[in-house]
């Protein structure tokens, strides 16, 4: 297939030249054999490389058999690590962070761009369809987003679509989800509790609130403080066999720490209180806006502290410990949403030898992701 006259694969051939250049930070001439064995045309030309879409110029142009070649696996290679830093008209510049991810967790898109965008957004299908989700400003050249993942995200590459009102961003941005292992969680409920459904004003209020996309970031660099000091219970991503009953779909949005009835509850980061009402399902309920589509949720509260539209610090108590709504006893349920989506709070964004009950192999990998968000925040 050709593009403006132009072979795939020799458009790739231009750009490889250039993919060494940002591959390591240093200049590098790409050495000529490379090209040669893997049968590509060595002649350069930048202009019409940054004249196509990224996308046109992805290393999933090559075929199968040359992508196996051992004779352009250094070409190969080098293609596939920084191929999404170039943006459209060689302009913006974008970049993922990381570009592997487990299921559940949290991607960055940054992008560092001398002119001002107007309204940048990425294109992203959550499972219900491609939707555009903000890139907000972080400050005068960069601009971060922030892509969620769940246990329900196909495991496998994802392309990421980007570009702004006026059409100065385009191109795409890479990702790749690998596949997570979360188990069951047992419980037994009464009748009265198991019967508890929420009403469509608490799934409207509650759902509302978890896409909030606010372009002020309240939250700071992780690790997050943890909200309440108690035992960490129940995992996230858990499928939930209630009462012999297991419902495929669903999976725990957040994590589980129990605690006695009354334990002062923090919030994980400062922001905005969205909401602090009681539910008939998730009880006394308190989300707080952290801002570029970030939320967090507290759920089964005994007691709610704050007002909705108040704002919080890390040292101001939004609530108690209850067991109010779905409960089966004193606990915190503690979610975290990135565009309405929950995501994994512990490893990026909690650090998990905070939290009792930890397994010590876990907690080493995961303090190792949560080092690594740390960088992407501050890239």
């Amino acid at each position: 297939m050709k593009i403006l006259g132009i072979t795939k694969l020799y458009i790739l051939s231009l750009a490889l030249p250039l993919f060494y250049d940002c591959a390591d930070g240093k200049k590098e001439e790409a050495k000529p054999q490379i090209f040669k064995e893997a049968g590509l045309p060595s002649q350069i030309n930048h202009k019409k490389v940054f004249k196509m879409p990224l996308y046109k110029i992805y290393p999933d142009t090559l075929t199968k058999e040359q992508r196996d070649s051992a004779k352009i696996s250094e070409a190969y290679k080098s293609v596939y690590s920084c191929v999404d830093t170039i943006a459209a008209s060689g302009k913006p510049v974008a970049k993922i962070y990381p570009d592997t991810i487990a299921q559940g967790n949290t991607a960055f898109i940054k992008i560092k761009s001398k002119q001002p965008l107007n309204k940048p957004y990425f294109v992203y299908d959550y499972g219900s369809g491609s939707k555009k989700f903000p890139i907000f400003k972080t400050n005068d050249s960069i601009y971060t987003g922030l892509i969620a993942t769940t246990p329900n995200t196909a495991a496998g590459e994802k392309m990421i679509i980007l570009g702004d009102e006026e059409k100065k961003l385009s191109g795409a941005v890479k990702l790749w989800v690998k596949k997570a292992v979360f188990g069951y969680d047992h419980i037994s409920t009464t009748t009265s509790v198991s019967n508890l459904t929420a009403s469509a004003d608490e799934n409207h209020i509650i759902g509302m609130a978890l896409k909030t996309e606010s372009d002020t970031a309240y939250f700071g660099t992780p690790p997050f403080q943890i909200p309440v000091d108690g035992r960490y219970k129940t995992a996230y991503g858990k499928k939930r066999i209630e009462n012999g009953f297991c419902n495929e779909n669903y999976f725990h949005k957040g994590i589980d720490i129990s605690a006695p009835e009354g334990t002062k509850i923090l919030p994980v980061q400062s922001g905005k209180v969205l909401v602090a009402q009681q539910f008939n399902l998730n009880g006394g309920t308190v989300i707080i806006d952290h801002g570029f589509g970030m939320t967090s949720a507290y759920l089964h509260m005994s007691k709610i502290n704050v007002k909705e539209g108040q704002k919080v610090g890390l040292k101001d108590i939004i609530g108690e410990v209850g067991s109010t709504g779905h409960s089966t006893g004193p606990h915190l349920h503690f979610g975290l949403y990135i565009n309405g989506v929950g995501v994994n709070p512990v490893g990026q964004w909690l650090n998990p030898t905070s939290l009792k009950k930890v397994k010590k192999a876990a907690s080493a990998k995961a303090v190792k992701i949560l080092k690594n968000t740390a960088r992407a925040i501050k890239k």
